[in-house]
């Protein structure tokens, strides 16, 4: 379908601060882009020629990095959980605050274009890239992006209502953004941003982002010259965010339908902004949701469809905003505070041991729950887990959704974290559903979807 441009002046109004952008934008009103598995792009997370066996270790080590990255958003403590331990044996970087996500995208930015990739990540707001002179930054294969040969590049005056927070440097907007133990920084900026689908470029989007100049600490996993991503591409909730910034045509919604954790590698999946942004049929199900930091009201959890009958409070975001229980497709498993975890993994292995299966003694290291597989009995049915949420919404997450198979193994991607929390909902729980971040309704919708061919 031909696409038909206009230039158009958004005004955006978020409490306080007043937005106005110009941005290039398809009068469809909505934009489709593909998630790439991040490690199927040659990432530093991802060395090549990788088993199976440590591509879910380093999965699960980064989706803890990932956690402590959530952690490190609501609370300045530099302090690393003590259950940071049970990865001591992985293939693994070190366990410290990334914005890992376990999905990319690819796009190009500014003229001539410089192609690269971005991590997809819900749990940041601001867009940015590595920039040509960066210093103590990480490699990129292909090098950094070079802004002082780009055609369309405007730095941000200090006077731009997307300056905010107000910090300058001359008339120049400046950025920080802090990770745990790292950080990077550098030039707001005024850029276009070519999105890439199946070897196509899409329509070009005008968009205020960040030019890192310095990035100490900050590295994608594995340092290396073997990788292509170059920054992160947010989609949390900010006054820079790319959803704020697209607001007239994103209206702050976006949809996904992610494939089984067994098929992530042949089937790609899309990211639908926008007016294509939809869940259709009889069984869509609602949930509020704190939008931008998508924080769900779960009460409690089944295995089997027997409730556990769990302390509502343990899922609840604390005062000190700490704990809560969000949903984050950046990350591969899911993360529960130690009485859910307990819980959950004492019922499964109740369940499971009806058909005389033992789980495998505890070997200290990230996936600490396994049975041998196949297994050695018929198993007439397998236990499944469903989330359930305020007013009578659940979620239901089958077996070969919460556990995955390797090395003669079947072990459970549910994993434990500390009482701090936050829990997450991850990306391989969330497999063959549809699901709707709706922001103008403070809401999440999803309906079961098989997710092969989204």
């Amino acid at each position: 379908m031909a696409l038909t441009y206009v230039y158009l002046l958004l005004h955006v109004t978020i409490g306080a601060v007043y937005l106005s952008m110009v941005a290039s934008i398809s009068t469809a009103n909505s934009l489709t882009l593909k998630l790439i598995p991040t490690h199927s792009i040659g990432s530093q997370f991802f060395p090549k020629n990788l088993s199976l066996s440590e591509t879910h270790k380093i999965n699960a080590a980064l989706s803890y990095s990932r956690y402590l990255h959530f952690r490190s958003i609501a609370n300045n403590s530099t302090r690393i959980p003590s259950t940071s331990k049970v990865f001591t044996d992985a293939l693994r970087p070190p366990v410290v605050p990334l914005p890992y996500s376990c999905y990319s995208m690819a796009l190009s930015i500014g003229d001539p274009p410089y192609i690269t990739y971005l991590l997809a990540d819900t749990g940041s707001e601001d867009t940015w890239v590595q920039c040509k002179g960066c210093k103590n930054c990480f490699q990129i294969g292909n090098g950094p992006f070079d802004y002082n040969s780009s055609k369309t590049f405007t730095s941000l005056p200090c006077s731009s209502p997307y300056c905010s927070p107000k910090t300058c440097k001359g008339d120049t907007c400046i950025f920080t953004i802090r990770y745990r133990g790292s950080e990077t920084g550098g030039i707001v900026a005024n850029e276009t941003i070519t999105f890439t689908n199946e070897d196509k470029s899409l329509q070009p989007v005008r968009l205020v982002i960040g030019c890192a100049l310095t990035a100490p600490g900050v590295f994608f996993g594995i340092d290396g010259p073997d990788n292509k991503i170059s920054g992160v591409f947010g989609l949390g909730i900010g006054p820079r965010s790319f959803l704020t910034q697209t607001a007239q045509f994103s209206q702050w919604r976006f949809s996904y339908c992610l494939p089984p954790w067994q098929k992530a590698l042949q089937v790609y999946t899309y990211l639908d902004i926008g007016s294509d942004a939809n869940v259709s049929g009889p069984n869509v199900q609602t949930v509020p949701m704190m939008f931008g930091k998508y924080l769900l009201d779960v009460i409690d959890i089944s295995v089997s469809g027997f409730p556990l009958q769990l302390d509502p409070a343990i899922f609840l975001l604390k005062s000190d905003m700490t704990g809560g229980f969000t949903i984050d497709s950046g990350s591969s498993y899911t993360f529960l505070v130690p009485e859910a975890y307990d819980a959950v993994r004492n019922a499964i292995e109740e369940s499971l041991n009806k058909f005389n299966l033992q789980p495998l003694p505890p070997h200290g290291g990230i996936f600490n729950f396994c049975y041998e597989y196949p297994f050695s009995v018929a198993v007439l049915e397998f236990p499944s887990v469903t989330f359930h949420f305020t007013n009578g919404v659940d979620l239901e997450v089958s077996f070969w959704n919460v556990f995955i198979n390797f090395d003669e193994k079947a072990c459970m991607t549910i994993l434990p974290i500390d009482e701090e929390g936050p829990n997450i909902l991850g990306a391989t729980q969330q497999a063959d559903y549809r699901f709707l971040y709706d922001g103008l309704s403070s809401s999440l919708s999803f309906v079961s979807e098989v997710c092969d061919s989204s």
